[in-house]
């Protein structure tokens, strides 16, 4: 006869949106790091790197990040 409303609200979680976790690196807008980046954990690039990226854990790179290199990330 009546029916229910649900008062729970669905957020969409978009992985690149979210925020890093406490234990990533984060290369921000504007910066650039020439040289070789060696990272134990996840890295997200936002910036420019003119070298090479190794990570072990999860690499995200935004909308205006760049390589100019290799990058090897392994999971």
């Amino acid at each position: 006869m009546f029916s229910k409303k649900s008062n729970t609200a669905t957020a969409s979680i978009n992985p690149l949106s979210a925020p890093p976790s406490s234990d990533s690196c984060i290369i921000a807008d504007g910066t650039t790091i020439e040289g070789t980046i060696k990272c134990s954990k996840g890295i997200r690039l936002d910036g420019k790197v003119v070298g090479d990226v190794f990570c072990d854990q999860r690499f995200v790179m935004g909308d205006k990040g760049k390589v100019a290199g290799c990058c090897l990330c392994c999971r």
